[in-house]
């Protein structure tokens, strides 16, 4: 692998978590205007008909090389689009942006131990240090410094959906590995399509349960960036990084969404900058340079 791939799959895993740190604030945001699964289904429905639109004609000469491997499709539909952001938007409905970050933690920790488990990937000590050293990182962010917090946390059934969406998403990292030689965009039309068809029924019962959408100008605008930003381009980064780096070595740029949503904080919001931000940053930055040194990936 050239550097310059290494970089560039860089590049695209920071923007990732950036879209997708984004995401869980507009699902906060809007959580009383935009029933979860209502909003899950809009987006993948959306960014497959924009998809298709747009790269109709790959997408029906991969269609064959799809069909055949259906059984992976179906995995990577299932647990990386139809599940996971299903559960992550269920669970901002009964828990806080800190625990569902916290939960977010151990999304590297459950790629690199699936990757081992099923492809015999090789983790060495500096590796485990770098892990070890972001995930001190981005506790200290998310407590504020103050530890005495996480001793105060409070786990309920949000809480409990999110550590559950974690474990699947790790399954869709690993799986990756085993993606059909198609177009990029052939690929993710096709899981944003059974993500959709898997969510359509939930929907009706939801709706059935009484939820409505509350839309005004400022919805509309979450609902789009939810489908140009963590949907479409958040993914077709992530399976490019994933494709380069390997799943363990991208999914350790998961420690990075803490750090853009502190960044957004003080940038957007004018919150101050604080003592915890700074030595946060610094131990997540170190793990993440030790984390992503080489490994037979």
């Amino acid at each position: 692998m050239s550097r310059k791939l290494e970089l560039m799959a860089y590049g695209y895993l920071a923007l990732t978590m950036s879209f997708w740190a984004g995401n869980a604030i507009v699902g906060r945001m809007f959580r009383d205007d935009l029933p979860p699964i209502t909003l899950a289904f809009i987006r993948w429905f959306c960014a497959f008909l924009l998809i298709l639109i747009i790269f109709r004609p790959p997408l029906i000469r991969d269609w064959p090389v799809m069909k055949a491997n259906w059984k992976i499709m179906l995995i990577t539909g299932t647990f990386g689009i139809g599940i996971f952001n299903t559960l992550q938007y269920i669970s901002l409905q009964y828990t806080t942006a800190i625990n569902v970050g916290l939960m977010q933690v151990l999304m590297p920790m459950t790629i690199l131990l699936l990757d081992v488990l099923f492809f015999s990937v090789r983790v060495g000590l500096i590796q485990i240090t770098g892990m070890l050293c972001a995930t001190c990182g981005v506790v200290v962010i998310l407590s504020q410094g103050n530890f005495d917090m996480l001793t105060q946390l409070e786990f309920n059934f949000g809480d409990l959906t999110m550590l559950t969406a974690v474990m699947l998403y790790s399954i869709f990292a690993v799986a990756l590995r085993l993606k059909p030689a198609v177009h990029q965009w052939s690929f993710l039309a096709a899981i944003f399509a059974i993500g959709a068809i898997e969510l359509f029924p939930f929907l009706l019962f939801e709706w059935f349960q009484g939820s409505s959408l509350n839309i005004t100008q400022s919805s509309l605008l979450g609902i789009g960036y939810v489908i140009i930003g963590p949907a479409i381009l958040a993914y077709l980064f992530f399976t490019k990084g994933v494709e380069t780096l390997g799943p363990n070595r991208a999914g350790m740029f998961f420690y990075f969404i803490p750090l853009v949503t502190a960044f957004l904080s003080v940038l957007i919001l004018g919150e101050p900058v604080e003592t915890f931000h700074l030595v946060g940053f610094v131990l997540t930055a170190l793990g993440l340079r030790l984390a992503l040194q080489r490994t037979h990936a």
